[in-house]
């Protein structure tokens, strides 16, 4: 069994320990990063005392079950929504709700870390793989929580997100209207595709978190598993702009 970890804190830092390594957050800097245990003062080392956590291993995996449920479910209900079609209401609609499911899930993400007594560092906008644009909150302190506590942050935008989809798809159902069965469908993609450990999405932060890995950006110090989901998710991102492009020149050409 895996030794609990052990944590000293004093005005001018905070230091993780764990099996094989340590994680480091100056407060002064307020920069992180990643230390050998031998590399630790004697002082730091006889000071330390165990990490406690605001969930546990029991939460986490009903956490777990209840986000795989609540995506069964959320399939389950779309497969029973009337035939929906697009027009220019239900564009509108699905941009009206991209923006509201945007906002809920990095909110739950924020209001989870904030529950564990953390807090965000940023919140910003990225590419993803220089691609896919994407609105984000930036959450260093992640790196100082318990591998339960991992979990719950992270898992709590798909959990908010498949929470909402399934009620307005309940609602659909029930009204028996279609305009919202598109923007519902497009967007539950967007969570499932999410939820799959590629690189930079909350289901790769959740497996790190439950296999107990600290990914780095160096391919040949990462486990296998960990280096053929980074070239994969490459991959993945080159044949999404490629295909499109491809089949763009194809139709322009012909």
């Amino acid at each position: 069994m895996r030794p609990p970890d052990r944590v000293f804190a004093d005005e001018h830092c905070e230091i993780v320990i764990g099996s094989g390594a340590a994680i480091v957050h100056d407060r002064g800097r307020q920069r992180y990063y990643t230390t050998p245990l031998d590399r630790l003062p004697a002082e730091v080392l006889s000071n330390t005392v165990p990490r406690t956590s605001r969930i546990g291993w029991t939460g986490a995996m009903t956490l777990l079950l209840l986000l795989g449920a609540c995506l069964v479910g959320n399939y389950a209900l779309l497969a029973h929504q009337p035939a929906g079609s697009w027009s220019a209401t239900a564009v509108c609609a699905l941009v009206a709700y991209l923006a509201v499911s945007v906002a809920l899930h990095e909110g739950a993400h924020v209001a989870a870390l904030r529950w564990t007594g953390r807090r965000i560092d940023r919140v910003g906008v990225k590419l993803n793989f220089g691609v896919f644009p994407a609105f984000y909150v930036r959450m260093n302190q992640t790196l100082l929580l318990s591998r339960p506590e991992k979990i719950l942050v992270h898992s709590a935008g798909l959990l908010s997100n498949l929470t909402l989809n399934a009620a307005l798809l309940i609602l659909t159902r029930a009204t028996g209207t279609d305009l919202l069965v598109l923007p519902l469908a497009v967007v539950l993609t967007a969570i499932a595709v999410n939820a799959i450990p590629m690189l930079n999405s909350d289901g790769y932060r959740i497996l790190l978190a439950v296999t107990g890995t600290d990914a780095t950006r160096t391919l040949r110090t990462n486990p296998w598993w960990v280096v053929l989901i980074k070239v994969l998710s490459v991959l993945y991102a080159a044949a999404s702009v490629a295909v499109p492009l491809a089949t763009t020149i194809r139709s322009l050409l012909a």
